[in-house]
């Protein structure tokens, strides 16, 4: 629960997105107190094509799973996805599991899902450097894919962006969950800061040490 910028309402954070990405960024940085630099705004549609010029992404399963609405559907082990399985995996919000003889629902809901994003873009990520890395003369079609599914700040350029995105990828990832608690405003679901999310804010804030890392991609 926030108070969108520059209106004064509180609503869940994601409905700051629905009036533009700045807002979204400035909600954050009012609420937050972390400063947004730069934005990066993926389009998970068009990511799909992106998937595909890379020849996959690869996910790991220690269960079948599937999604009866996005379409999801994988067998146990690495699998490499496709761009419309790779969609239907990241979009999920019905995900299930066959464990014990019985389909069991992801209980984590959204929470969840940001994480399977957060596990999806690592891949992505991986496997477009992996294909680069062999085949240099993919670059204009990862590039003409990529034009469609992320867009930057007018304020960022696109070469100095490609090279930091590649860095952080090739050193891998370090991601960080916020411990919130479930409530209710208005009649929606919500979810509201522990005090234990101080040193995660704090060190995104610039006034905090370096965290431990709670969830490695």
């Amino acid at each position: 629960l926030v108070t969108i910028a520059g209106s004064g309402k509180q609503d869940r954070i994601n409905s700051a997105y629905n009036n533009g990405v700045d807002v979204l960024a400035a909600t954050v940085s009012q609420e937050l107190g972390i400063p947004i630099n730069h934005v990066v705004d993926i389009d998970f549609f068009g990511f799909k094509d992106l998937v595909d010029a890379a020849g996959g992404a690869i996910l790991c399963f220690e269960y079948p799973v599937r999604d009866l609405k996005s379409g999801l559907a994988q067998e146990p082990g690495c699998n490499r996805l496709d761009g419309v399985q790779a969609l239907a995996y990241a979009r999920s919000r019905n995900y299930e599991e066959f464990r014990d003889g019985d389909w069991r629902k992801d209980p984590t809901a959204d929470l969840g899902r940001i994480k399977r994003q957060q596990t999806f873009i690592s891949s992505i990520g991986d496997a477009a450097i992996t294909e680069l890395q062999s085949d240099p003369f993919q670059a204009s079609e990862l590039i003409d894919a990529a034009s469609g599914s992320v867009r930057i700040d007018a304020g960022l350029d696109p070469i100095t962006a490609v090279g930091t995105l590649r860095r952080a990828f090739t050193a891998g990832l370090d991601t960080y969950q916020l411990d919130v608690r479930g409530d209710n405003f208005n009649g929606k679901s919500i979810l509201r800061l522990n005090d234990s999310s101080k040193p995660v804010l704090d060190y995104f804030r610039g006034i905090g040490p370096l965290p431990v890392v709670s969830v490695s991609e």
